[in-house]
C-alpha cells in the first residue's frame, strides 16, 4: 500500500513533464463526474507511449538517490496503467498527506481538492518522463533545454567607461515594496500557533483558549494586518519624503492557498492597489509592479499563451485595469499579452523592464506541458529586443521581477541559464535589478557567464532582493529605499526600515526603525558588483560579519524567549552558511542533486537488506521506499503546495 501511495503522489503532486504531440486539450474541473474520470484514465494511459529510459537501463543516474527517484517514477507509471480513476488518485494523495502529518486533515483535504484537478489537467496534457521528473526535483541531473535559436546581437557601441560619481550630484530615491500578503481575515486574539499554513484567523481558538493569541499588530506566523499596512504607508513619506517612484515586486494576496479563488485574489489585489494608489497619489509618484506567484488562483498557475485550455488572461486583464494610471497604452498591451512589460523613461535616460518570473518558476506546472518551448511567451527575445534598443541609444535599464532568475531553490535551470546569458551580454546597460519572493532582505550576484561556465572572478551585476511587508514567516514587516545617482543610474546605497512586532504588540504604538544602511553596515566603498562580491568573500572568513547579515535578513531586533522565533546564528552551521553564501553568489553549484540528496535523505531499502552501492541497478520490483521523517520526493511536492519547510538547514516556506 505504501509504495502505491508513493507512486500515485509522485505522479500527481510532483512536477510532470514532457509535452505530447498535438494533445487533445481538456480541463478537469473541481468536481469531475464518472465520465470525466474515465476520460482522465484514457488520456493518461495513452500518454505513456514513449521511449522509456528504463527499457535500456536507468539513464543519467549518478547517485543512488537519483535511481531511487526514477524507480519510484517507474512504479508510478505502472499504477496509472492500472487505470486508477481521478477520484482514487486524489483520495490516495489525501491519505498520504494525512498519514505523514504534512498538515492537518482539514488542510490536506482542502489543498488537494483545490490543486488536484489542476495537477491532473497538467498531467493529462503531458507524458510522464522519469528522467525529466527526477531532474526537475533535483534528485538527478537537470534536463537542459536547448539555447535560444537566435544568437545575441553583437554590440552596436563600445561600453562606456565607468563615469565618476559626483558626491554633490542629483539623486533619485526609489521605494521597494515586496511580498505584501495582506490578510483581510486576520483577527487579533485568535490562535497564532494553529498548526496550519496560515493562522490568526477563524475558526481556531480565541482569547484565553488560544495557546498563543494573535497580537493586535500581527504575528510571525501570520500575514500582514491592516494596522501594519496603514502604519507603513503613513511612515514612508516621513522617512523618504523625496521619492521619485516605487517598485512593487509582487505577491499581494495572503497565504491561505487552500481557500483562494480567482474572485478572492482579485478582491485582495484591488483593495491593496487602492491603498497604494491613495498613498502614492498624495506623494505624486508612480508605482511599477511585477507579478508574483501568489497573484493567480490556484497559486503558481501561469499557463503560457500557447495553452488555450486554461487562459490566464483574467489576471493580466484585471491587473492592467488596476495599473492603467501608471502605465502607457504600450505597456498595458504588453502586460495583457503575457504579464511582462517595459516603461519608457520614467526618469531621463532610464527604462524599467518588468519580467514575468513565473515563466521560469519551478512550481508553475503549466511550463511542463510545453517543455520544448525554449522561450515561453517569447519573453527572452522580447527582453533582448528591449535591452538592445536601450543600448543603441545609450540609456540605462532597471529590471524588476518577483523571483530572481538566479533563485536556486525555486528557479528553473534553463531559465537561469538564458537569463545569465542575457545579463552577461547587456550588463553595461542594466544598472540594477530588483526582486522579492524570499521574504528576506538580501542580494544576489551575477558573474560573467560563457561557454556554459560561470566565471566567479568577474562579478558583473547585482540583484537586490527586497524584504517582505508580511511578517510571514519569522521576519519583521519591512520596506527598502534606494539612493541612486541620477546621472549614471548607479545604486549608491540602500536603507531598510522595519517594524518590531514584539515591541509594537506590547506598546501598541508603531515605531518604524532604520535597521541598517548597506554602505555603513558593511563598510562598503560603493555598491558595485565587485564590492558586493568582496563582501561575500568576507562573510566566509568573518563569522561576526556574517551573523550580522543573517540578522538583517529577517530584520529581527532581538532574539525572543519563544525558541520558535529565535534567530540562531547560522555561522555555527556549516551547511547553512555555505548554502547562503552559495545563493548570494548565484552559483550553479547550489543546484546540484547531491545537495538536494543531503537535504532530503531518501533512503532505499531492498527486501534483502540495506544497499549502499551506487553501482547496483534498481528496478521497481525490488524497491520499497522508507522515508526519514517525512522528507521524500513525495513530501517535497506536497510541501510546495502547503508551504511547510522542507529544508532543515535554511528555513524557507516554499510557497513564498
Amino acid at each position: 500500500m505504501l509504495i502505491k501511495l508513493f507512486s500515485v503522489c509522485a505522479l500527481v503532486a510532483c512536477n510532470t513533464v514532457a509535452a505530447r504531440q498535438n494533445p487533445k486539450q481538456q480541463y478537469f474541473g473541481p468536481e469531475p463526474g464518472f465520465p470525466l474520470a474515465n476520460q482522465f484514465e484514457f488520456k493518461f494511459t495513452n500518454s505513456l507511449g514513449f521511449n522509456d529510459p528504463f527499457e535500456v537501463g536507468i539513464q543519467n543516474g549518478t547517485t543512488l538517490t537519483c535511481r531511487a527517484c526514477q524507480a519510484i517514477a517507474r512504479a508510478a507509471k505502472g499504477a496509472i496503467l492500472k487505470k486508477m480513476s481521478m477520484k482514487a488518485v486524489l483520495a490516495s494523495v489525501t491519505e498520504l498527506c494525512i498519514l505523514f502529518k504534512v498538515q492537518t486533515p482539514y488542510i490536506c483535504k482542502e489543498v488537494i481538492g483545490q490543486f488536484g484537478p489542476w495537477a491532473l489537467t497538467v498531467a493529462a496534457n503531458t507524458m510522464f518522463d522519469e528522467e525529466i521528473l527526477c531532474g526537475q526535483l533535483k534528485f538527478c541531473p537537470a534536463f537542459e533545454r536547448p539555447l535560444l535559436e537566435s544568437p545575441l546581437p553583437p554590440r552596436t557601441r563600445s561600453p562606456s567607461p565607468p563615469q565618476p560619481i559626483d558626491p554633490e550630484g542629483e539623486k533619485l530615491y526609489i521605494l521597494h515594496l515586496s511580498d505584501w500578503h495582506f490578510d483581510p481575515d486576520y483577527q487579533e486574539g485568535f490562535e497564532a500557533d494553529c498548526g496550519e499554513p496560515l493562522c490568526c484567523r477563524s475558526p481556531h481558538n480565541y482569547g484565553t483558549d488560544a495557546k498563543r493569541p494573535a497580537g493586535m499588530w500581527g504575528d510571525y506566523n501570520c500575514d500582514a494586518t491592516r494596522l501594519v499596512i496603514d502604519s507603513m504607508l503613513e511612515t514612508i513619506p516621513q522617512v523618504a519624503p523625496k521619492l521619485d517612484f516605487v517598485v512593487m515586486t509582487g505577491d499581494l494576496p495572503p497565504h491561505d492557498i487552500w481557500a483562494e479563488t480567482q474572485e478572492s485574489v482579485l478582491e485582495v489585489e484591488k483593495t491593496t492597489l487602492m491603498d497604494m494608489k491613495q498613498a502614492f497619489d498624495k506623494m505624486n509618484i508612480s508605482a511599477y509592479f511585477s507579478i508574483g506567484n501568489h497573484e493567480s488562483a490556484p497559486i503558481n498557475s501561469f499557463p503560457t499563451s500557447s495553452m488555450s485550455f486554461n487562459s490566464i488572461e483574467w489576471l493580466y486583464n484585471s491587473l492592467a485595469e488596476q495599473w492603467d494610471s501608471w502605465l502607457s497604452d504600450k505597456s498595458l498591451g504588453e502586460l495583457r499579452k503575457a504579464g511582462f512589460y517595459s516603461v519608457d523613461r520614467p526618469q531621463e535616460n532610464l527604462k524599467i523592464i518588468s519580467i514575468n518570473s513565473n515563466l521560469g518558476y519551478r512550481f508553475n506546472w503549466w511550463l511542463h506541458v510545453r517543455r520544448n518551448e525554449t522561450d515561453p511567451d517569447n519573453m527572452f527575445q522580447w527582453l533582448i529586443n528591449e535591452l538592445q534598443e536601450s543600448e543603441n541609444i545609450g540609456e540605462k535599464v532597471f529590471i524588476i521581477g518577483h523571483m530572481s532568475p538566479l533563485d536556486y531553490i525555486d528557479g528553473l535551470d534553463w531559465f537561469r541559464r538564458e537569463f545569465l546569458r542575457i545579463v552577461t551580454r547587456y550588463h553595461d546597460t542594466i544598472a540594477g535589478q530588483f526582486y522579492g519572493h524570499t521574504h528576506y532582505d538580501e542580494f544576489q550576484l551575477f558573474y560573467e557567464y560563457g561557454n556554459s561556465t560561470i566565471m566567479p572572478n568577474n562579478p558583473i551585476n547585482v540583484a537586490y532582493i527586497g524584504p517582505s511587508v508580511t511578517p510571514y514567516e519569522d521576519v519583521n514587516p519591512s520596506f527598502r529605499v534606494y539612493e541612486v545617482d541620477k546621472n549614471t543610474k548607479q545604486v549608491l546605497n540602500h536603507f531598510t526600515y522595519a517594524l518590531d512586532l514584539v515591541k509594537v504588540n506590547e506598546q501598541k504604538t508603531p515605531d518604524w526603525q532604520l535597521v541598517y544602511s548597506a554602505k555603513e553596515a558593511y563598510g562598503l566603498k560603493d555598491l558595485s558588483p565587485s564590492s558586493w562580491s568582496g563582501l561575500v568573500d568576507r562573510f566566509e572568513v568573518n563569522s561576526q560579519l556574517f551573523d550580522q547579515f543573517f540578522q538583517y535578513k529577517s530584520r529581527r531586533f532581538l532574539p525572543l524567549a519563544d525558541s520558535r522565533h529565535r534567530v540562531e546564528p547560522c555561522s555555527l552551521n556549516g551547511k547553512c552558511r555555505q548554502k547562503i553564501l552559495c545563493g548570494l553568489r548565484g552559483s550553479k553549484k547550489c543546484q546540484s542533486h547531491e545537495t538536494r540528496a543531503d537535504t532530503i535523505r531518501l533512503r532505499v531499502t531492498y527486501r534483502n537488506g540495506f544497499v549502499n552501492s551506487s553501482d547496483m541497478e534498481i528496478s521497481e520490483d525490488d524497491i520499497d521506499v522508507e522515508v526519514d521523517g517525512i522528507e521524500s520526493v513525495v513530501y517535497r511536492s506536497i510541501v510546495e503546495l502547503i508551504g511547510k519547510d522542507h529544508d532543515d538547514s535554511v528555513p524557507r516556506a516554499m510557497c513564498h
